[in-house]
């Protein structure tokens, strides 16, 4: 029978037991292991679950991507294209003592001190893989708009026009040949594109000269200049026109207020390692070649009216703007750790290709002949408006490897070819019976070409010799070893976590490449005749021009942080702006206010006109025949 007296001291006892006190843990200490700390120290420091809890304490999920700040290019100036950023990292937990450092040399085995020795070593997995990607897009639109319109026979309307399919191939073939020899592929295909860079690094590895090649510095450059990161981008002087004039009385013509818009987003993630290993020499070009071309040869003769504030005949604007950035590797000042105790190799026997290309081009003829003859009414003509859209957003690759390895030659680059061409020839005749109540509008000009680049790299630029323990390790892979000396985990950094590498034995080829061209025609005829009663309140809006062309393309590419190179590297960053524009040869006629135009009663059928149409001739009646573009401004 057990008595009061002992049932309490039990109760007493069970309140008071310690079993977490510090005095009661092993004090082993072991050779060349992670210091402890001081033998006379037993004060316990707890694990406080409620704020630090692991709910992967095996790291079985995949490896975070290192917190980083994508860019936003251009954030001034209309859509600019913006990339989305990584998800933050979270913490990992790291399979060691976090007190190892991966650049702390540590012994090969650990030893205590009653003289048993433990001896640990990296656990190495084999297989095939690496995701290669040979890719290639192409988003082709084409528009033909030609509008014929209240047009009577012989009366030699089309005599005043004809559309110099000449001047467009000449145009475009002086946009090419802006593009410095030695960086353009022969045609847009992967294949191609490859061998382009192949003999290109073939000839910088030999030492051959590329002297026209403009090497450009990190910043922003508008038109040729490099601006101060607080300059102002320029402003378009493209019109958003109505989608109707209202209800007055009078003539509205659009014939213009053509868009035609390419935007590409390309943002390669592929070569994100921490470190690469090339064992041969590593290259990488960037190239950003920009080129705007256009004529606008107008004609333009008006009778009565109000015309003289509302003439509009010049104002394009051609802008090449484009931002090179050079940032910092992604795992700059991201915690480094030893790599291991568990590396997986992902090995490619062979060359690896990570090849995107993407072309965008807009063809449009929009080349309008109108006649409008109206009393007192609202008469309003949408022959042109035309928009055509090329959208292209790929995000390749992820936060995957910690080390990429190249037995061969790295070859790198990022190459965006953006091509504007304009042909604006219009022919506007405007006649108004009312001089004083009907205000003209014509806009003839107005055009905008723009071009927008933007290189954002991050890392790929800090390179260092290969130590020996790295030549050994890539010996021990090379042979498929299963297991590596545990020192070669210090030699290499790590993020934690099991250490993920690829492993090419050939050369590695890291191509993306962007072509975007925007063609437009709109070559116009249009002919106003507006004989309403005198005082009255119409009025005249002619619009040929106010056409946008417009590129905006992106490449992120991610490389690696730390490149150690066996060879040579060579890196360099090339940018072309050019602006072909042809000299003004506006023609602009204003007759007696009090009269109307001969050969516009004549287009309008009235067969008692002072002028026959076949007398009628105008300066862009015949083809150039000779080299439109012979007093480009360049």
């Amino acid at each position: 029978m057990v008595s009061d007296g002992v049932t309490e001291a039990i109760w007493h006892f069970i309140g008071y037991l310690r079993l977490d006190l510090d005095y009661l843990r092993s004090r082993i200490s072991y050779t060349d292991g992670p210091p402890l700390k001081a033998p006379d120290d037993y004060k316990a420091v707890l694990p406080n679950f409620d704020t630090d809890a692991d709910l992967d304490p095996f790291d079985t999920a995949n490896k975070p991507p290192p917190l980083m700040a994508w860019p936003d290019p251009l954030p001034n100036f209309g859509k600019a294209l913006s990339a989305p950023g990584p998800t933050p990292p979270k913490s990992v937990s790291i399979p060691h003592s976090p007190d190892e450092d991966f650049v702390r040399p540590v012994g090969s085995g650990l030893s205590s001190s009653g003289g048993v020795a433990v001896h640990h070593h990296i656990s190495v997995a084999y297989a095939p893989g690496g995701d290669q990607i040979e890719l290639q897009i192409k988003q082709y639109n084409f528009m033909a708009d030609d509008d014929r319109l209240v047009i009577t026979e012989g009366t030699g309307v089309n005599a005043l026009h004809k559309i110099d399919v000449g001047a467009l191939e000449d145009m475009l073939s002086k946009s090419f040949d802006a593009i410095p020899p030695g960086l353009t592929p022969t045609t847009a295909s992967d294949k191609a594109l490859t061998e382009f860079i192949q003999a290109r690094d073939a000839d910088i590895a030999a030492g051959v000269e590329h002297p026209d090649e403009p090497s450009a510095k990190p910043g922003i450059y508008i038109n040729g200049a490099l601006t101060p990161p607080d300059a102002t981008l320029p402003e378009s002087v493209h019109k958003d026109m109505p989608e109707n004039f209202g209800h007055g009385h009078g003539q509205w013509a659009d014939l213009g207020s053509n868009l035609a818009y390419n935007i590409a987003a390309l943002i390669d993630l592929t070569e994100s390692g921490r470190s690469m290993i090339v064992g041969g020499s590593y290259f990488q070009t960037n190239a950003l070649i920009q080129t705007n071309a256009f004529i606008d040869r107008d004609d333009i003769s008006g009778t009565g009216g109000n015309h003289s504030s509302s003439l509009e005949s010049g104002g394009n604007r051609a802008d090449n703007i484009a931002e090179l950035q050079q940032n910092p590797g992604v795992y700059t000042g991201v915690p480094a750790f030893f790599a291991g105790p568990n590396w997986n190799v992902k090995v490619v026997d062979g060359d690896f290709y990570d090849v995107r290309t993407a072309v965008q081009k807009n063809y449009l003829a929009d080349n309008d002949l109108i006649v409008q003859q109206s009393a007192i009414n609202h008469y309003e003509i949408h022959a042109g408006d035309n928009k055509m859209y090329n959208f292209f957003d790929m995000s390749g690759g992820s936060f995957k490897y910690d080390l990429i390895i190249v037995e061969g030659s790295y070859h790198g680059a990022n190459l965006i070819y953006q091509h504007n061409i304009l042909l604006d020839d219009d022919v506007v005749k405007s006649a108004a019976a009312d001089s004083e109540n009907s205000p003209q509008s014509i806009i003839t000009g107005q055009n905008q070409l723009t071009n927008i680049g933007v290189f954002a790299n991050y890392g790929g630029d800090h390179f260092q010799q290969i130590s020996q323990p790295m030549q050994d390790f890539m010996a021990a892979l090379s042979r498929g070893d299963t297991t590596l000396d545990w020192n070669f985990g210090h030699s290499i950094a790590s993020s934690g976590g099991t250490f993920d590498v690829l492993y090419v034995k050939g050369d590695y080829y890291d191509i993306n490449a962007l072509w975007q061209i925007n063609v437009v025609s709109d070559v116009d005829t249009l002919i106003q005749l507006m004989h309403g009663e005198p005082g009255g309140d119409a009025s005249q809006t002619a619009i040929t021009g106010n056409n946008q062309l417009t590129n905006e393309a992106i490449i992120v590419h991610v490389g690696p942080t730390d490149a150690y190179v066996g060879g040579q590297h060579y890196t360099d960053t090339v940018l072309v702006q050019a602006n072909l524009v042809a000299t003004d040869q506006d023609a602009v006629h204003y007759g007696d206010t009090q009269a109307l135009i001969p050969e516009v009663i004549a287009f309008v059928g009235n067969a008692d006109a002072d002028c026959p149409p076949d007398q009628i001739a105008h300066p862009a009646a015949a083809s150039s025949g000779g080299d439109v573009m012979g007093g480009v401004l360049h």
